[in-house]
């Protein structure tokens, strides 16, 4: 089928194998997944909330960051997503969803201030998400024990995380 939903949904498919096959660590598997869901995406362009789901080049490209951090290729995922931006319109718990995972991949790196500035981008644009993702909670976690004392922003967000 070549219906602009069956093309989506597709599409969409392909990007959640493509985390799937990182988890599991099939790197393989990922590209092929990434390269169908582009050739989809090419087709398509960025769709907002067709089959209450976004896919396009943008979430393409977020999947490309995904994936990476699933890898442990957490480099990769910041040269990814370097110059990402999403559309207006595009879901804001996609848009929240991608700083937790850029959370995660300067948390990968050591980078703890970044991976707080991450955070609270995804709390400003998605804050019920920001407060109740288990990423989330796992990255101030770390963030927490990594530290010798404990910054102001650090013990803030922990503050608006425990007022849930």
């Amino acid at each position: 089928m070549t219906t602009p939903g069956a093309l989506v949904a597709t599409g969409q498919l392909h990007l959640g194998a493509s985390v799937v096959a990182a988890r599991t660590g099939d790197h393989d598997a990922v590209r092929g997944h990434l390269d169908e869901a582009s050739r989809i995406a090419s087709s398509t362009g960025d769709q907002v909330e067709t089959l209450w789901v976004a896919f396009g080049p943008t979430n393409v490209r977020a999947h490309h960051v995904i994936t990476a951090v699933e890898l442990g290729r957490f480099g990769d995922a910041v040269e990814q997503a370097a110059d990402l931006r999403f559309p207006a319109g595009w879901l804001p718990t996609r848009i929240g969803h991608h700083h937790i995972d850029m959370a995660n991949a300067y948390l990968g790196m050591n980078r703890s201030q970044l991976a707080l500035s991450e955070l609270l981008k995804a709390r400003a644009v998605a804050p019920l998400q920001a407060r109740r993702h288990p990423q989330v909670r796992r990255v101030v976690d770390m963030l927490v024990r990594g530290e010798r004392r404990r910054s102001t922003s650090l013990a803030t967000y922990l503050t608006w995380l425990e007022t849930a």
